[in-house]
């Protein structure tokens, strides 16, 4: 008899001399397997593929290393199996991503909390290197230099996020699609995005069918899933919806013959040179706007001759340039920063896993907040929260030093969000924009009161003001530096806001004076009149 807790086991020599140790083992999930050892390794095989498919059961005993040659071999490996009755609780993992208390790679690597007996994973490991270089290098080659850069601070974060849509207890995945003019450095946001986990250069791409992409699905489990250059627009609208759903809900089609799959959670990542909301121009409306708050479209401005990039470091002349050495940068240096993402998380979630989940959730309110969705009347959306948690996932990244303390997680989610709306005015209509300025902290409520003191400093952070027009209507005034944030389409919006009476101006021109500090000068604004449904929802401060 075996002791309690610990495995009976079978030992056995094979015709060529080789010994084998057999036993039966349960996996955190309370799977049964076989266990294997031999030459100091060890391979776990299903109880039921031997059960069920003992040519499939011979086949991964080869991937594991140990080839059995010839029939009486295996016969003896099969009766060695057949005298194992019991399967001993241990701490295996079946799956990459979490697993309880661990978390594992889908390199094989399990992260144990701290002071914890290490688990092992029961799926063989793959061949290709999980990290190359160091950290610190990553930390001064590459994130040093995306201060301030926008596209591509968003795009670490998504590689980084993939382990928190469990803690924060997320259903649905969600994905990124970098789009653009070729050359613009779309590429390079998704080799970011890649480098985080692993070899930038391991890229898989829509080169291969949806079925066949279906299959990494399950590998990629709890963590970024950057695939090359889809250019989904160009496959139409069906495929489009269907990938985005099939996506977000993280589970393949099964055939009659496949087992069913548990879902897989990750953050998705794509780059395109137009939209794939370009293939849903005849598709269902609420259809594609459910797939639209699913794989959430990012633009490269067409303008910008920086491309992804928001302003060139010291030291860089051109975008391609900086593009090159970052490039160049994450092929010496990879892996490492998910490595140290997945050891805080760790230790943080066996610490406190409810306190851990309600940081990240506050800080995804307080985006929400930030941006004027959390009490507007459209209220919180998939996308929203989408950013929000990748400003949760920086915040907690810069507290355990993943990521220099300079970057401004905030602003980069918060650009990202408005490039979003942006994109699609159909999505967010005007009326929603001025919910959206009227409901952020920096608007000066002047409804009350006297006219406050106010420098030109003050005036441009503030940035828009809600005023007190004749007949007591509200009015809401912006800047011109707040006009361009919330209406990057303003050129095409014009024609349309020539024929709205919400929108105020001075015959001949698009804007109008107002009053609105002590010293009684007027200043010109963009002026709409905020009628009740937005009124309404606003509180005096």
């Amino acid at each position: 008899m075996a002791a309690p807790n610990q495995p009976h086991v079978i030992e056995l020599t094979l015709p060529n001399g080789q010994p084998v140790i057999v036993s039966g083992v349960q996996s955190l999930n309370k799977t049964n397997y076989f266990k294997f050892e031999f030459h100091k390794k060890s391979a776990y095989l299903e109880q039921g593929v031997f059960v069920t498919a003992p040519h499939e059961a011979r086949k991964q005993l080869h991937g594991w290393g140990l080839s059995i040659v010839g029939a009486r071999p295996w016969n003896e490996l099969v009766a060695a199996v057949g005298e194992v009755g019991d399967f001993v609780p241990d701490r295996l993992t079946d799956r990459p991503g979490w697993t309880d208390r661990y978390f594992t790679s889908q390199f094989g690597k399990v992260y144990s909390p701290k002071g914890e007996t290490n688990a092992r994973a029961t799926f063989r490991t793959s061949s290709k290197a999980a990290a190359k270089g160091t950290f610190r290098s990553w930390k001064r080659k590459v994130a040093r230099l995306l201060t301030g850069q926008n596209l591509p601070i968003i795009a670490v974060l998504a590689g980084l996020a993939g382990p928190c849509l469990a803690i924060v207890g997320e259903s649905q995945n969600f994905g990124f699609e970098f789009w653009g003019k070729p050359e613009s450095g779309k590429s390079t946001c998704l080799r970011l995005m890649k480098a985080v986990s692993g070899d930038p250069a391991d890229l898989p791409n829509f080169n291969s069918t949806l079925a066949g992409l279906e299959t990494l699905f399950a590998s990629h489990n709890d963590v970024g899933f950057p695939v090359d250059e889809a250019n989904l627009a160009s496959r139409g609208g069906e495929f489009m919806t269907d990938f985005a759903f099939r996506m977000a809900n993280g589970t393949t089609r099964l055939t009659a013959f496949q087992p069913g799959q548990p879902q897989s959670r990750f953050v998705f990542g794509t780059t395109s040179n137009q939209p794939f909301y370009d293939g849903l121009r005849k598709a269902d409306r609420n259809i594609a706007d459910a797939a639209l708050q699913r794989l959430i479209p990012l633009h490269v401005p067409p303008d910008n001759p920086l491309g992804v990039f928001d302003r060139l470091p010291k030291g860089f002349t051109t975008s391609g340039a900086l593009a090159a050495y970052i490039n160049d940068a994450i092929g010496m240096s990879y892996g490492r920063p998910l490595s140290r993402m997945l050891k805080a998380l760790v230790n943080a979630r066996a610490a406190d896993a409810a306190g851990l989940r309600a940081k990240m959730l506050e800080h995804i309110r307080v985006f929400e907040t930030i941006v004027g969705v959390s009490q507007s009347e459209r209220g919180t959306t998939r996308v929203s929260h989408a950013f929000g948690l990748l400003y949760a996932v920086g915040e907690f990244a810069k507290a355990h030093k993943i990521l220099p303390s300079a970057w401004d997680c905030m602003a980069a989610c918060v650009a990202g969000y408005r490039n979003y709306q942006a994109q699609l005015p159909d999505h967010t209509p005007v009326t929603a924009r001025l919910s959206t300025i009227a409901q952020r902290p920096e608007t000066l409520d002047l409804r009350e009161g006297p006219l406050p003191d106010l420098s030109d400093e003050d005036l441009e952070r503030h940035g828009a003001f809600i005023h007190c027009g004749r007949g007591g209507r509200i009015e809401l005034l912006l800047t011109e530096v707040v006009q361009r944030e919330f209406f990057p389409d303003w050129t095409a919006l014009q024609h349309a806001l020539d024929r709205d009476p919400s929108f105020l101006r001075e015959r001949g021109r698009r804007q109008l004076h107002r009053t609105i500090r002590r010293c009684g000068d007027r200043k010109r604004f963009f002026c709409f009149v905020l009628f009740p449904e937005v009124a309404g929802g606003l509180t005096r401060l």
